[in-house]
């Protein structure tokens, strides 16, 4: 054999060779490597389901907790309406209790009983209309005058025959004039005509004390020696409409005789 059995020799050397350096790695195996990627999908796809319940989680606390605020906000928002509706109804029903008794007048005037059953409430509205006069007139205010009568005897005058059987007036200091209100009582006015004169309350001439309307001039005097006269005094002038203005007459207070 030649050169190409040489060659031949050679050639089957290095083959061998280079089969036993290399080591030949089996293919991969494809169901196996399926497999892998299905764990790894499967763990993704866990994780991403464990966060999505935290975060689901989170969001509802959050919601139940904005809720709670929220209806608490709205309830104190409520009751804050319903004292301020309640403070506008109590003002609105002072003013109408504060409403002048002209106002029921001029109501009940226009207003017309029912036959049927108008009767109930036309007693009730009478009632309630003559409680208002009568708490309206007992707060009336009543103006006094005070008539101080001299006990000094006037001066002489020569008498003729014109002047013969006429008295000479009295002198008269006229103090006021003084307010009182129908619901005091005596001991009450008595303080302030003793004030007004001014002098002592126990030197009043409390026996010796008469009272009169001012107009008509001649208007009768009356006894105001006590607490009966002081009542029926109360009670004539809380029927009387207008003209609430009284003349007190009197002698002078007492001399204080008492040593300071």
């Amino acid at each position: 054999m030649g050169d190409d059995d040489d060659f031949y020799c050679s050639d089957h050397s290095a083959s061998k060779t280079l089969s036993e350096d290399t080591e030949i790695k089996p293919k991969p195996d494809p169901e196996e490597h399926e497999s892998d990627w299905e764990e790894v999908q499967g763990g993704k796809h866990f994780i991403s389901t464990v966060v999505e319940v935290l975060y689901n989680a989170c969001i509802e606390d959050a919601f139940i907790n904005m809720s709670a605020d929220t209806i608490a906000a709205d309830e104190k928002k409520d009751a804050a309406k319903k004292k301020r509706r309640e403070r506008e109804k109590r003002k609105r029903d002072e003013k109408k209790a504060a409403a002048p008794a002209k106002r029921l007048s001029t109501s009940k005037a226009r207003s017309k009983p029912t036959q049927d059953n108008g009767g109930d409430s036309d007693d009730s509205f009478n009632s309630n209309a003559a409680k208002k006069q009568k708490q309206d007139a007992t707060e009336q205010k009543v103006t006094v005058y005070i008539h101080v009568q001299s006990l000094a005897p006037p001066p002489r005058q020569v008498s003729n025959s014109r002047s013969k059987g006429k008295a000479d007036p009295v002198p008269v200091a006229i103090r006021g004039p003084c307010f009182f209100q129908l619901d005091q009582t005596y001991d009450d006015f008595k303080g302030i005509i003793a004030r007004e004169l001014p002098c002592k309350l126990r030197l009043l001439p409390t026996a010796q004390v008469t009272w009169k309307y001012e107009k008509p001039a001649n208007d009768p005097k009356k006894p105001l020696l006590n607490n009966a006269g002081y009542e029926a005094m109360v009670i004539s002038l809380a029927e009387r409409k207008s003209n609430h203005v009284i003349v007190i007459s009197m002698p002078p207070p007492k001399a204080d005789d008492t040593v300071s």
